[in-house]
């Protein structure tokens, strides 16, 4: 590939010729820059399991309840984008609301990562602790962190949430509805 001045055409700049445009060229051609990017996870398309956890539709949006009665889970399974940056950190955020307004909820994130042809196992384990909304049925969110030292592009991920209401750091006494998980990530821009 070379560059030709353009500055005769009327147009300061340079111009690419013989440009190879397979795919590698046009991915190295978006190399340049970061930013934030999200996966958004469904909860009511994720494997849930524990007595009391359903999903259900609360005012028009679709829920999945994790209850206060005993221990609510939901697993996603998804593939790493080819865009993702292996530095720092990523961050899941768990968009919930509930009728209570105090007391705390306490969401433990488990993560694994592996590329085809190796075993999985879990890599990391986060926790939070969030308040309650202060008006009933408020949209709360919850992060947690996790390093992305045990993850690169393509591997598939595992992800566990579980609600754990027997943890002494969770007195929120009510369900919690889960509207969204948001896997964010640094990527190419």
């Amino acid at each position: 590939m070379s560059l030709r001045d353009t500055s005769g055409l009327g147009r300061t700049g340079f111009k690419f010729e013989n440009i190879d445009f397979s795919d590698d060229a046009a991915i190295a051609m978006t190399k340049f820059g970061t930013r934030t990017l999200q996966l958004a996870l469904d909860p009511s398309a994720s494997y849930f399991s524990g007595t009391s956890v359903a999903i259900s539709v609360d005012s028009n949006v679709t829920v999945l309840t994790l209850p206060d009665a005993n221990d609510g889970l939901m697993y996603f399974t998804f593939k790493m984008p080819a865009e993702m940056v292996v530095s720092g950190s990523v961050t899941i955020d768990i968009y919930w609301k509930t009728t209570a307004i105090t007391g705390d909820v306490y969401l433990e994130s488990k993560i694994c990562s592996a590329t085809t042809g190796e075993a999985t196992t879990v890599e990391d384990t986060q926790t939070t602790t969030s308040p309650a909304p202060t008006t009933s049925g408020q949209i709360k969110k919850s992060t947690i962190t996790h390093s992305t030292s045990i993850m690169t592009q393509n591997d598939w991920i595992g992800l566990l949430i579980t609600r754990y209401p027997a943890n002494a750091a969770d007195t929120l006494g009510a369900d919690i509805k889960v509207l969204m998980v948001v896997f964010n990530y640094t990527g190419r821009a």
